[in-house]
């Protein structure tokens, strides 16, 4: 790799905001191949993908099951792809579902923490 080629790597692969790029995404946060203030930000761009697919939505889907920070950033992220998705397509209860069965109960525990996470996740996909 030429040097300081994997820096523009990480500052592309959010950005590409194709299928592809969203389950390297997913493999290298799941694989921990990535630090997690980079992680945290690839999450963050998540939700500025214009119009995402469902495949696309399957493909960010199990970092619903991490933990920690990542999780709930992931949830935010995610509850906004599926809010552009909706926007989109009003063919989405069944998405909409699969994001509340995941988030559910983690945000209700987070939301003593922090309310507001859990209030923007659910306002995000439409609840």
């Amino acid at each position: 790799m030429i040097c300081g080629s994997s820096k523009y790597f990480g500052d592309a692969v959010p950005n590409v905001g194709t299928t592809a790029s969203l389950n390297l995404i997913r493999i290298m946060i799941d694989e921990r191949r990535v630090q997690e203030s980079e992680a945290a930000l690839w999450l963050s761009h998540l939700a500025f993908v214009p119009r995402p697919t469902r495949t696309m939505l399957s493909a960010v889907q199990p970092l619903l099951r991490t933990s920690g920070e990542i999780q709930r950033k992931a949830a935010l992220a995610i509850s906004s792809m599926v809010h552009n998705f909706c926007k989109l397509n009003k063919d989405c209860a069944d998405i909409s579902e699969v994001l509340h069965s995941h988030l559910k109960p983690k945000c209700l525990i987070y939301n003593l923490k922090n309310p507001s996470c859990s209030t923007r996740c659910f306002f995000c996909a439409g609840s």
